[in-house]
């Protein structure tokens, strides 16, 4: 499709405005979060469709699933899907289309959200620590964050007072209550840790 593309589409640079080239889908409720999340792990490398530019994706979900990638800090609906979603793009709320519209109609409605490439991420670290640590804080999102943090040291628990004393970031919090700016903090002093003290929590792909 690359290929075939350039041809016709003239790249932009990540900084111009986003290409000609422009992505929209009526995703199977079934598979929308994984292709969504495979998108998404193409953009620091621009990869795919971004390798024009910052392509923007013009998306249906199913209700639910479109007010977790939505939810702003303190929602009820915040997720690990609100997180790397929005640290990689602005995200708009379109409409919704009533499920009776549909052939055979589901039991939900849908949302068309537009996704639009930032001119950088919200939060400095690499895609999969940020993937990492955001995983990690969200098991257990019910509870204080220090529960989930903790999973980032398994072999090291004297590097958990740290992560938070470093950062900032009170371990009181819930994973829903943070803030972006607090998830960049965590990320950041975790990735200075693992770098100063051990290299056994190397992250591969």
């Amino acid at each position: 499709m690359e290929t075939v593309c350039q041809e016709y589409v003239k790249k932009r640079d990540w900084e111009d405005d986003p290409p000609e080239f422009h992505v929209i889908g009526n995703l199977p409720f079934n598979v929308s979060i994984p292709l969504l999340l495979q998108w998404l792990a193409m953009i620091p490398g621009r990869r795919g469709p971004f390798s024009f530019g910052r392509s923007i994706l013009t998306l249906t979900f199913q209700r639910e699933v479109a007010e977790r990638i939505v939810a702003p800090p303190g929602h009820t609906q915040r997720s690990r899907l609100s997180v790397m979603t929005q640290n990689l793009c602005h995200v708009h709320w379109g409409f919704t289309i009533p499920g009776s519209v549909f052939t055979p109609a589901p039991k939900v409605d849908a949302v068309v959200l537009k996704l639009v490439p930032r001119l950088r991420p919200l939060v400095k670290v690499d895609h999969l620590t940020l993937e990492r640590v955001v995983k990690a804080l969200f098991t257990f999102r019910r509870k204080f964050i220090k529960r989930g943090a903790s999973l980032l040291f398994p072999t090291d628990p004297h590097l958990l007072p740290l992560l938070f004393s470093l950062s900032g970031v009170p371990h009181t919090l819930r994973a829903q209550e943070l803030t972006m700016e607090q998830v960049d903090q965590l990320s950041s002093t975790y990735l200075h840790l693992l770098d100063k003290h051990s290299s056994q929590y190397a992250i591969s792909s």
